[in-house]
């Protein structure tokens, strides 16, 4: 099944929430945060981390009923964050137990620090933009280990917790990839659904050919794994 967006967001999320500030120790040169004309210059994404406070008393209810994107602008997860911080924004979550929470990070191995601190409604992912190295264009930890972090769990949650748990990959922007590399990653992340994207920005990224992308989508959906496809794909049909 494919699910396109009308724009560069992602449609089935609903209420963004960011309630950490501070400058995101990744440094992905196509990040949103540095670009987005509400977030651009904002000195709330500038600096040491910390809690923005008037938003951490922002009721967290989506009127239209979607998921809330927690962090949206900045990533919850990443090595400089506290662990008091990070503890002190999941607790919050707990207060709206009928909404239903998104959490996306490019430090999935952190994850397991909080187990006990997430709420069952939540939904994790990860970004995996390429199976190549990435380091020219983030500081992040490399596609492979965020792969590995992704699949060890689901099946922490499964084993230890007997809890089964909602994932996702976001591959975005999609950078030039081994198929077969590729492919290998995502069997190991084992993701619910994967959303796809292209560079929006025009960062001049190494971008596959679409024909790649073409296989590559046909790979997953014949894994059984749902693409949520973002409209600025369709540049590279070009």
């Amino acid at each position: 099944m494919t699910k396109k967006t009308k724009s560069n967001m992602y449609d089935w999320v609903g209420m963004r929430w960011n309630p950490l500030g501070g400058a995101c120790p990744h440094h992905c040169v196509y990040c949103s945060t540095n670009f987005c004309r509400w977030t651009r210059d904002n000195p709330k994404y500038k600096g040491e981390p910390r809690i923005i406070e008037s938003e951490m008393q922002r009721k967290l209810i989506d009127t239209e009923g979607k998921p809330i994107f927690v962090c949206a602008q900045n990533d919850l997860f990443s090595s400089t964050i506290p662990f008091d911080t990070v503890a002190r924004i999941l607790m919050r979550l707990h207060d709206f137990p009928k909404s239903q929470f998104i959490l996306q990070t490019k430090n999935p191995g952190k994850y397991q620090t909080y187990m006990e601190l997430f709420p069952p409604n939540t939904i994790f992912g990860t970004t995996i933009e390429t199976n190549r190295q990435t380091i020219a264009f983030s500081e992040a930890p490399l596609p492979s280990t965020r792969a590995m972090f992704m699949g060890q769990l689901k099946h922490i949650f499964e084993n230890e917790l007997d809890t089964i748990i909602e994932t996702f990959v976001t591959i975005e922007p999609i950078m030039d990839f081994d198929i077969d590399k590729f492919l290998d990653l995502i069997d190991e992340a084992e993701p619910n659904f994967i959303n796809i994207g292209a560079d929006s920005k025009y960062f001049k990224l190494p971008e596959p050919k679409w024909k790649d992308v073409e296989e590559l989508m046909m790979s997953i959906r014949g894994r059984g794994i749902e693409i949520r496809e973002k409209s600025n794909l369709e540049r590279l049909k070009k």
